[in-house]
């Protein structure tokens, strides 16, 4: 009798383990619980319509910013845009394809801490894709942002 009590009460802890792991990953996604991720550490979201209307202003500094997810690179995750509600989108992205964008982020709310920054000569040229990716063409923009850290926003 002391072991079928024993036993219950093991299924019921895993029962609870399995339902709090559950809602922790409905709640934040797979980049924020990898411990190895850098973490944004700013709290001052940078209103992206001020980053994209005077961006001399942003260049080299590091803010926050957030926005909707309208692409994201077709092969190895190296850029995403972000709906500027304007002409053209900001595209995130490192020039020596430092951090990669997982999939999950395309057509979210993201918030990215990081740097604008302006093309140099040195990210005109092309960068090498992955062996195996899908044929793809990279966006090539005056202004980038420079990503330290995100987050999707649920």
């Amino acid at each position: 009798m002391k072991s079928w009590k024993l036993v219950a009460v093991l299924v019921l802890a895993l029962a609870l383990m399995g339902c709090s792991q559950q809602k922790k990953s409905e709640t934040t996604s797979d980049v924020e619980m990898d411990a190895t991720a850098p973490q944004i550490t700013l709290t001052e979201v940078t209103p992206l319509g001020d980053v994209v209307t005077s961006p001399d202003q942003f260049v080299g500094k590091t803010v926050l910013i957030e926005g909707h997810v309208t692409g994201r690179c077709g092969g190895s995750g190296c850029w995403v845009s972000l709906d500027t509600e304007g002409d053209k989108d900001l595209i995130i992205r490192t020039a020596d394809e430092s951090f990669i964008f997982p999939a999950e982020c395309v057509d979210q709310d993201i918030q990215v801490q990081g740097k604008l920054m302006v093309k140099s000569v040195a990210s005109n040229e092309e960068h090498d894709h992955m062996e195996g990716e899908a044929d793809h063409e990279c966006p090539d923009p005056e202004y980038y942002f420079h990503p330290e850290a995100m987050k999707i926003k649920v």
